[in-house]
């Protein structure tokens, strides 16, 4: 308020209220806790989406029900120092579409498509191939968001699924762990 009577000293408390509830709805400001606010504007994380274009978009012809989540862990190189030679695309589908999918994906010739790898699968198959395709299951209340006409990832659900897949993302894991920890705090 005292900001505010700088410029018009006349200003009462109803009227302040007002202002900062307004610029609270056009997300001008955003309240960190009840007594402070801050005018820093926080970039909403938008992966590109290009890479898994081509695949999510067959994928959506195909199967035009399906909920899906589609990304490249080429997102993940805007966090990292090193950045690895090689990337898998994770697309994560409803459980009962993941053979048809597959079987789908292995017609229109993706040949390095894995359903679900185990820890073995991974290590022999996984990381040797050019360009995996990964089918996982998609946990119904997985935060996604669409970019363009592709439903991908969040920031969140990127963090979650890099820490908590111990297997999967083991090289990024590794990769990441200092600069992650700093980027969460």
């Amino acid at each position: 308020m005292a900001f505010y009577r700088q410029f018009d000293p006349e200003l009462n408390e109803s009227t302040f209220r007002w202002r900062l509830y307004y610029l609270k709805s056009k997300g001008i400001i955003t309240p960190i806790s009840q007594d402070l606010l801050t005018l820093n504007y926080k970039p909403v994380f938008k992966p590109d989406v290009s890479d898994v274009e081509e695949i999510a978009s067959k994928a959506e012809k195909q199967f035009s029900t399906m909920k899906y989540c589609i990304w490249s862990t080429k997102v993940i190189s805007e966090f990292m120092l090193h950045i690895p030679g090689k990337f898998m695309t994770v697309l994560e589908v409803e459980q009962d579409a993941l053979e048809p999918l597959y079987e789908y994906l292995k017609i229109q010739n993706y040949n390095n498509v894995y359903i679900g790898p185990e820890e073995k699968e991974i290590e022999r198959y996984i990381f040797e191939s050019e360009q995996p395709i990964i089918l996982q299951s998609l946990i119904s209340k997985t935060p996604i968001q669409k970019v363009g006409k592709i439903y991908t990832v969040t920031l969140e659900k990127l963090i979650i699924d890099l820490f908590c897949d111990k297997h999967l993302f083991i090289a990024f894991r590794y990769i990441l762990s200092k600069r992650m920890k700093v980027f969460v705090l």
